[in-house]
């Protein structure tokens, strides 16, 4: 009888010991309440069971029987051993998923805002959560990869390509990087082909380059200064004068600037000296003007007409003969090839000389002012008879 009372006993001490071991056998059933199950876990209390120690109607917000269930610890802490001893807190750092978002959390505490990693800068935003994409984050835009990593350097973000500093943001602007200048848009990509940047022309290569000096470009020629800007107008480039229209394209031929002819070569300089034309000379003077009117070359003078044709033969000029030989050049001071006198100013005049005499005498005199014509030969087919008593007069 003593031995089964003795037996029933112990039985009764293990059923009391058994029955109400917490998780955690260091806190006593005394000290097993918790005001949250942040504390329950850190004492190693965890999936605590109706009738447990520990469990609290307040920790089981579900109702469902089981308070401070473990997988809401969002990994903090592992699940009970198989024993039955105590759980064991993870790491207090660490990376942690949901619904396909990505947290992470320092000394237990999730982490909001910047947070460099590893050697990698990570942004979450103010729920924690990673961040991924375009961000703009204090009105500067930065870029993370699918990994949540902070891009530096040049980017290739669908088509466009972006350049992000040290820092992650994002250029806009002009940059010189590399010894290159780029200009970028305010969405920061890099610009390419013709761009207009405070009413200044630019071109930029396929690779974001921007050009300067001589570039042909769809078939034709410009020039774009030291600073990239596009030339137009007429400009003076390595001792050569060239003419831009407003489109930046070089002309070439016949330009009328300013009102005054210039005429550009095939390679765009303009040509100073003789050009011929459909066999018309011209002449360009020392700044490319192309002369009109009586003009000296070499010592010799010329005659250009208002559309810059050089004259031959005869010209009636200013009320005054010359005569131009097929050079163009006037003849002074001798008989043209037609026997007419020219002085020494080219000009041909009529001169009369007379002399006494005691006959009288008819002599043919060309008429008052019946001059060479134009590029033909003189004339002096109208005459008038003269009756004269006293003197002779001849005609030169």
């Amino acid at each position: 009888m003593e031995m089964k009372l003795r037996k029933v006993f112990l039985c009764l001490i293990t059923f009391l010991v058994v029955g109400v071991v917490p998780l955690n056998d260091s806190v006593s059933s005394e000290e097993a309440n918790f005001r949250n199950c942040s504390e329950a876990w850190a004492a190693g209390y965890g999936d605590i069971s109706v009738g447990e120690d520990g469990y609290a109607d307040h920790l089981d917000r579900d109702k469902d029987g089981v308070a401070c269930e473990i997988v809401r610890s969002k990994g903090q802490y592992r699940s009970r051993r198989a024993d039955g001893t105590p759980l064991n807190k993870v790491k207090a750092t660490y990376w942690e998923q949901v619904g396909g978002n990505w947290y992470y959390y320092e000394k237990s505490v999730q982490v909001t805002g910047w947070k460099q990693i590893s050697g990698t800068w990570y942004y979450f935003n103010s729920n924690g959560v990673m961040q991924t994409g375009w961000k703009q984050i204090s009105n500067i835009w930065y870029y993370f990869n699918s990994n949540g990593y902070m891009q530096t350097g040049w980017k290739q973000i669908g088509s466009n390509w972006y350049y992000l500093k040290d820092s992650g943001a994002m250029v806009t602007d002009w940059q010189y990087l590399d010894g290159t200048w780029y200009l970028f848009n305010s969405s920061g990509e890099m610009l390419t082909g013709w761009q207009k940047n405070n009413n200044v022309w630019y071109y930029f290569s396929k690779e974001g380059y921007m050009q300067t000096g001589w570039k042909q470009i769809s078939g034709n020629w410009y020039y774009l200064n030291q600073s990239g800007g596009m030339e137009t107008g007429l400009k003076r480039i390595s001792g050569e004068f060239y003419y831009f229209a407003e489109s930046g394209v070089m002309q070439t031929g016949w330009k009328l600037i300013n009102g005054i002819y210039h005429y550009f070569k095939d390679s765009g300089a303009m040509l100073k000296g003789w050009y011929q034309e459909y066999n018309h000379w011209y002449y360009l003077d020392e700044d490319g003007r192309m002369v009109t009117g009586f003009y000296t070359v070499y010592k010799s003078d010329y005659y250009f007409e208002k559309s810059g044709v050089m004259q031959t033969g005869w010209k009636f000029i200013q009320n005054n003969w010359y005569y131009f030989e097929q050079s163009g050049a006037m003849l002074k001071d001798q008989l043209t090839p037609d026997g007419y006198r020219v002085d020494k100013d080219g000009i041909w005049r009529v001169t009369v000389e007379t002399t006494t005499t005691t006959t009288t005498t008819a002599v043919p005199l060309t008429t008052s002012q019946e001059a060479p014509r134009e590029n033909t030969e003189p004339t002096t087919q109208e005459t008038t008879q003269i009756q004269i008593t006293t003197e002779e007069v001849k005609a030169h």
